[in-house]
């Protein structure tokens, strides 16, 4: 597991945490170290459906407290991830391939950096860089990324 971790932060490379712009190589990163977290569970290619992967090397926070839903007005609890947990991180069965997906999460304590990303099969969505609270509405084929799913 630590060596999945080390080869997640290596792939990752630097990014400007304060900007929402990644270059391709960077997005790509990110999509090989989930194949990676993915392999660990003994399991091959992409997570089928929605995913989320914290990038550890940025994370400052020991938890982050993560609501889920498919929009801000349906929002249920979902998860309270610490760093002792994988990076790699699946929603619940009923939110695996809906539409949209609205997730909020919140840095515990705040004031301390989180760094995520959510995407969908192949195709990496949202970045989430915050040290408080961030949400996003996201939709499975609206990627924040032009160049991401081969678009």
């Amino acid at each position: 597991m630590v060596y999945l971790i080390a080869c997640f932060t290596m792939f990752i490379g630097c990014t400007d945490r304060n900007s929402s712009q990644m270059s391709k190589e960077q997005v790509d990163s990110v999509l090989h170290a989930v194949q990676l977290q993915y392999a660990s569970a003994g399991k091959t290619g992409m997570p089928e459906g929605w995913w989320l992967v914290f990038d550890t090397r940025e994370q400052e926070a020991p938890q982050v407290q993560l609501l889920i839903g498919t929009h801000d007005d349906n929002t249920e609890e979902w998860l309270t991830w610490n760093t002792s947990m994988s990076p790699l991180v699946l929603p619940p069965a009923k939110f695996k391939n809906v539409i949209d997906l609205y997730v909020r999460a919140t840095s515990v304590p705040t004031k301390k950096n989180t760094l995520f990303y959510v995407g969908y099969n192949n195709c990496l969505l949202q970045r989430f860089s915050f040290d408080n609270l961030e949400d996003h509405q996201m939709r499975q084929d609206k990627p924040q990324f032009p160049f991401s799913c081969g678009k």
